[in-house]
């Protein structure tokens, strides 16, 4: 019997001993696994920020664009140029609402304060610029103003929105993704909106 449970004995250390090998190679492999899912998950939604900061830039660079070929427009055929610049502001807007409702939920915002706070503005300035995008003619005074208001708020806009350089490689989309940098300068930016919307009433 008693060779019998040195034999058991013997075999039993050898196996467990494997088992937990295996076992600490299976836990290894399962948090390795977990953290590339995990930083995969940050920097595709990083790279989605990086877009949406990316539609901001475009839409400040639309409403200046539009804004300053509507004033300076001498003829009907530049003014219709310039007119083609509105289309690009619909879907930059809206993208760039994403980025600014995000900057607001990170700032402590409600999901509706935040909301409210990045649409209200864009929507207001495009309420304004659609009447004179449709008009033919030559801008009445009054709307005359609306562009010189408009453009100077866009001008601000870009320098703000230019003093981020918007990320291009996958630490970058991450650091975006962890709000490194990017964030006040968002901030800021939906502040000059807010006033530039609260401009033209």
């Amino acid at each position: 019997m008693k060779t019998m449970t040195t034999g058991k004995r013997t075999y039993t250390v050898p196996i467990l001993l494997i088992l937990l090998t295996l076992m600490a190679i299976l836990i290894v492999v399962l948090f390795s696994r977990l953290l590339l899912d995990n930083q995969s998950l940050k920097t595709e939604r990083g790279h989605r920020l990086a877009e949406r900061y990316a539609s901001c830039q475009s839409y400040a660079n639309a409403l200046e664009e539009y804004a300053s070929g509507m004033l300076s427009a001498k003829d009907e055929g530049s003014r219709m140029a310039a007119q083609a610049l509105q289309g690009g502001l619909g879907p930059t807007g809206d993208e760039c609402r994403g980025l600014l409702y995000e900057a607001g939920i990170r700032a402590g915002a409600s999901k509706e304060e935040a909301l409210n706070g990045a649409a209200q503005p864009i929507a207001a300035i495009r309420e304004k610029l659609d009447p004179i995008g449709k008009q033919g003619g030559e801008p009445a005074a009054a709307d005359r103003k609306t562009l010189e208001t408009i453009h100077g708020g866009a001008v601000e806009l870009q320098q703000t929105l230019q003093s981020y350089a918007v990320p291009t490689g996958d630490q970058r989309y991450r650091q975006m993704q962890a709000g490194v940098e990017w964030l006040p300068v968002a901030r800021q930016a939906l502040n000059q909106l807010q006033q530039l919307a609260a401009g033209l009433e």
